[in-house]
C-alpha cells in the first residue's frame, strides 16, 4: 500500500486488519500531517553556522563601503559578487531548511496510523505494524503540545538524543527532529487519548501484578509439574517452563514476562574476546545457554549455564575491587554462603546496583541507585549456574518473584 493508499481505509480499519483474532481496540487515530508541518515552520532557530556567516558578509559589505567613502581603493566588484554568491547560497538553504522541509514530512507523516488495544500499543505504516510497545514501554508516556500549533500534542514515551554536531547548535532537519522521539504525533484532543492510555497502563499493571501474585503462590504451595521429555514449553496456569535442550535446564517464568535468550561462549569470570549471539526468542535458536527475562516492573532475572570447573567464590563477589565494580556490584546488603536450589549447592550475595548493570535498559540504568541486585552461583559437579536477579528497591515483593524463579531451576 502507497502512502496514498493508506487513505483508503480510516485508522480504525488499518488496524483491525493486523490485530489477533480476540484483540479489542481501545482507541485509533492519525496524526494530523498540516500540524507536523506547521510545527517545522514555527520557532526554528538559524543555525550558528548561518548566523556567523551572514554577520560576516554584513561586516564585510559595511567596510567596503566605508572604506571607498574615505577616498580608500576602488570597489572590487569581483569580490563583491563572491559575497553575493556565498550569501544568496546561504539564503537559499535557509529558505529550504525552513520551506522546503515540508515534503519529506508529508511522506513520511501521511502513511502513519495509531492504535491502543487491550493488549499493547501500535504505531502502523502503510497498514502494516511498524513498531509495536507493552506497557514497560509507554509508562512513561508525556504529553508534549506541538509549538506554534494551539490544539495539537504528541504522546512521547522515547527519546533519543541527537547525535554529532546536531548536539552543538548544528543544523537538523524537521524530519530527524521528529524521528528523534518516539510516541503518538500531532494529535487533536491528545488529552483524551493520555487519559486511555493511563487507563490501560494501569489495568495492565493490575494483571501484571495479580499473574505475579499467583506464580509465587503456587510456588510456595506446590512443586512445579514435571515437563514432558522433548517438551521445550510447559504451560503451567500462570506460568511458562522453558527447556535448554542441549545443557539439559529449565526454568519456569510467569506467563506475563518478556524472555529472550542466546549462546555465550565464556562463563562468567572467564575474559576474553567473543562474538556473542544476538538475543532471540528461546524456541528460535535451540542452542542457547543465558535466558532473561523481564516484567512490567521492571525486574529483571537472567541465568548463564557453562559446563565448567567452579570459577567463582563468595569472597570474589563479596570484594570492592575494581573489577568486582565492573561486574556490576556495589554496597552488600547480605550474603548467603551454604544455599541450594533444587540439589544444587552454591551462594548468594545481595547488594545494590553498581555501574555496568548491563541486565537493565539504558533508561532503566539512570535510576540504579533505586534498584536491588542478588547474583548466585551454584555449581553441581558439572555446570555452573550464574544468575543475577534484579528488582526496584520500592518493590520488596518483586524479590518474592525472583526467588520463586530461582528456585524453579532445575537440571535434566
Amino acid at each position: 500500500m502507497t502512502a496514498t493508499g493508506a487513505h483508503k481505509f480510516s485508522a480504525e480499519a488499518e488496524l483491525k486488519r493486523v490485530i489477533n483474532q480476540g484483540e479489542r481496540i481501545l482507541w485509533a487515530g492519525r496524526p494530523d500531517v498540516q500540524a507536523i508541518v506547521k510545527t517545522a515552520h514555527r520557532g526554528k532557530k538559524t543555525p550558528w553556522l548561518y548566523r556567523l556567516i551572514s554577520l560576516l558578509l554584513v561586516a564585510w559589505i559595511g567596510y567596503t563601503f566605508w572604506n571607498q567613502s574615505e577616498g580608500g581603493s576602488a570597489f572590487d566588484w569581483k569580490v563583491l559578487l563572491l559575497v553575493g554568491i556565498v550569501a544568496g547560497t546561504t539564503a537559499l538553504l535557509m529558505a529550504y531548511r525552513s520551506f522546503g522541509s515540508g515534503k519529506p514530512l508529508i511522506r513520511w507523516a501521511t502513511p502513519l496510523s495509531y492504535g491502543i488495544t487491550d493488549q499493547r500499543v501500535l504505531i502502523l505504516r502503510d497498514g502494516s505494524i511498524e513498531n509495536e510497545f507493552s506497557q514497560r514501554d509507554v509508562m512513561q508516556a508525556s504529553l508534549m503540545p506541538r509549538k506554534g500549533v494551539p490544539g495539537f500534542s504528541d504522546i512521547v514515551w522515547a527519546q533519543k538524543a541527537a547525535k554529532g554536531s546536531f548536539r552543538h547548535g548544528g543544523a537538523i532537519s524537521p524530519l530527524k527532529q521528529e524521528k528523534l522521539q518516539t510516541g503518538f504525533k500531532a494529535l487533536a484532543g491528545a488529552e483524551r487519548v493520555k487519559r486511555i492510555l493511563d487507563t490501560w497502563v494501569q489495568k495492565q499493571s493490575r494483571q501484571t501484578r495479580a499473574q505475579d501474585d499467583n506464580f509465587v503462590k503456587r510456588a510456595s504451595s506446590s512443586s512445579a509439574s514435571e515437563e514432558k521429555a522433548g517438551v521445550e514449553q510447559q504451560h503451567i496456569a500462570d506460568a511458562v517452563r522453558y527447556l535448554s535442550p542441549v545443557y539439559g535446564f529449565s526454568l519456569e517464568f510467569p506467563a506475563s514476562w518478556e524472555i529472550t535468550s542466546r549462546y555465550r561462549r565464556l562463563a562468567f569470570g572467564k575474559w576474553g574476546l567473543e562474538r556473542e549471539a544476538v538475543w532471540s526468542v528461546p524456541d528460535a535458536k535451540p542452542k542457547w545457554n543465558v535466558i532473561r527475562g523481564h516484567n512490567e516492573s521492571n525486574t529483571h532475572v537472567e541465568i548463564q549455564v557453562h559446563k565448567t570447573a567452579p570459577i567463582n567464590s563468595l569472597e570474589a563477589l563479596t570484594q570492592t575491587s575494581k573489577a568486582a565494580s565492573f561486574l556490576g556490584t556495589g554496597e552488600v546488603l547480605d550474603h548467603e554462603a551454604s544455599i541450594t536450589v533444587n540439589g544444587i549447592p552454591g551462594f548468594y550475595v545481595t547488594r545494590k546496583c553498581g555501574n555496568a548493570a548491563s541486565i537493565l535498559p539504558e533508561q532503566i540504568q539512570q535510576k540504579l541507585s533505586f534498584w536491588q541486585q542478588r547474583q548466585y552461583v551454584l555449581h553441581d559437579g558439572t555446570y555452573q549456574y550464574y544468575i543475577v536477579a534484579m528488582w526496584p528497591a520500592d518493590a520488596p515483593a518483586q524479590r518474592g518473584v525472583c526467588e520463586a524463579i530461582i528456585a524453579s531451576l532445575k537440571p535434566c
